[in-house]
């Protein structure tokens, strides 16, 4: 399902929405993202990590919401929801997901399912990701996720391409703990 917003209805391929169905549609869209990390924030032990939310949409996206680990070693989740795609999903220093709202890009899971899968395996630690700097910018980035249940990781990446093919890149890997990890340990 395809959906574009218009300046005043939201547009199914031809057939136009009222406005009330459209305020319906992104309340309900919107509350399912916040929903997604406050269910994630109650699965770790309560001083792990902060969520930020911005649901103004004064940014360029719908509703942000930012996962910041009290776990240096753990890898922060920046969520960009913008409804008329998706999700795009930032993990750790550069590694994007792009997840439409039709679900079903990474795994055979519905849209919040499968983004609560995947910000669930990060907060579990099972996320990596390779980066290339070009001096202190992410030039490029390719991330895999264990989700659990799966067999296989799901991977994806990205370049930024023109004005860093020429130049020295540092490209480095990283691993990421569990939100959890310090508190694991001091429990033992």
């Amino acid at each position: 399902m395809v959906y574009r917003v218009g300046q005043d209805r939201l547009v199914e391929g031809t057939a136009a929405l009222d406005m009330q169905n459209q305020k319906s549609m992104t309340t309900e869209i919107s509350a399912g993202f916040v929903s997604v990390f406050e269910r994630l924030k109650k699965s770790v032990p309560s001083s792990s990590c902060t969520i930020e939310f911005d649901l103004t949409g004064t940014t360029g996206s719908d509703a942000i919401a930012i996962v910041k680990p009290t776990n240096v070693k753990a890898a922060e989740i920046d969520a960009r929801l913008k409804l008329d795609f998706g999700v795009y999903l930032t993990l750790g220093k550069g590694t994007v997901f792009e997840l439409p709202l039709k679900g079903k890009r990474y795994t055979n899971l519905p849209f919040f399912e499968e983004l609560e899968a995947i910000c669930k395996a990060v907060v579990l630690g099972k996320f990596e990701e390779g980066v290339s700097f070009v001096q202190d910018t992410v030039s490029s980035a390719t991330g895999a996720v264990i989700i659990e249940g799966r067999k296989d990781m799901i991977t994806d990446s990205w370049v930024k391409i023109g004005w860093n093919l020429f130049r020295k890149k540092r490209t480095v890997h990283l691993t990421y703990e569990s939100y959890a990890a310090p508190f694991e340990a001091s429990e033992k």
